[in-house]
């Protein structure tokens, strides 16, 4: 079973006008989408469209949090639920279909630690040694950065692995504390200090998203090497990184190892941003890239930013 802690969710929606240049003018959205979003839950949904099993733990606030949880519900999701006061919140995404895109995000409710404790001792009463746990998104308001590292300590003793994929003063905790996979973007990687980063083992794999640009895996103790993706058009790359951390644990679940599972996380990843939707493909489109994607070799290099 592959587990995504969820500590700030999100209700995601997409739209798609005609054009973002100028975005004061009235424009009516050609196309919509909501899915549930933060990126835990982005990486839930994605490992479901693999056909992977997956379950979510999550704090919800107010109206928003229940339609979340109702998205979670339709698609098959199931969801270890934390109440917690306020409203979750709402990530509005603007696309041209060209590539254009705009962001805006809310913050989120303050979340009192002791609703994240009772959320993490609800989960540690479910895992199971074969599982894996996935730790995706910034924290909300009132969690401190050093909550990542201690859920990375306290659970990599109970399942095989935990991947996270955080930013900021988290993901230098996250380091510290060594966790199976760390999945930073180029900048974030720069910010780390480099593949040595902030001191300590730090992760077993570093993995580098670079976008376009493809990946850089460094194992630890190894050398950088890194693997281009695919060339194709984008319409949202919204979750790209979300599907890639799906891709990566999905495999890594399946039993594939570690370069063979960063293969479908970068199939997945380019799947993913030939859609509207914010983390969703078709299967297929992933097979395909995947197996292209196999005849492509890792190479030797640090051209990953950091």
């Amino acid at each position: 079973m592959i587990w995504s802690l969820v500590l700030n969710p999100a209700l995601d929606v997409t739209l798609q006008v005609p054009s973002l240049n100028p975005l004061a003018e009235i424009q009516y959205a050609e196309r919509s989408d909501y899915q549930a979003g933060g990126k835990g839950h982005n990486v839930a949904r994605a490992v479901r469209h693999l056909g992977g099993g997956v379950r979510v733990a999550g704090l919800y606030a107010g109206a928003t949090g229940r339609r979340i949880r109702e998205l979670l519900t339709a698609a098959g999701i199931d969801i270890i639920a934390e109440d917690v006061s306020g409203e979750n919140r709402t990530c509005i995404t603007v696309v041209d279909g060209r590539g254009g895109q705009v962001e805006l995000r809310e913050r989120g409710p303050v979340v009192d630690p002791h609703a994240a404790a009772a959320l993490l001792r609800a989960l540690m009463a479910e895992v199971r040694d074969g599982d894996w746990l996935v730790v995706s998104g910034a924290l909300p308001p009132g969690l401190p950065p050093a909550l990542v590292g201690e859920i990375v300590r306290r659970f990599t003793p109970m399942v095989r692995g935990v991947l996270v994929d955080t930013s900021g003063p988290a993901l230098h905790e996250a380091w510290k504390a060594a966790p199976y996979a760390l999945t930073p973007n180029a900048e974030e990687a720069r910010l780390l200090g480099g593949p040595n980063g902030p001191g300590g083992p730090g992760p077993e794999h570093l993995v580098i998203t670079l976008g376009a640009g493809g990946a850089a895996w460094i194992p630890r103790g190894g050398r950088p090497l890194t693997k281009p993706a695919p060339s194709v058009p984008v319409v949202n790359a919204t979750g790209s990184g979300d599907s890639f951390m799906a891709g990566l644990v999905w495999a890594l679940d399946a039993g594939e190892n570690p370069p063979g599972a960063l293969d479908w996380a970068l199939a997945a990843a380019t799947a993913s941003v030939q859609q509207l939707g914010v983390a969703v493909f078709e299967r297929d489109q992933v097979d395909t890239l995947h197996a292209a994607l196999r005849d492509v070799q890792w190479v030797p290099g640090d051209r990953h930013g950091a």
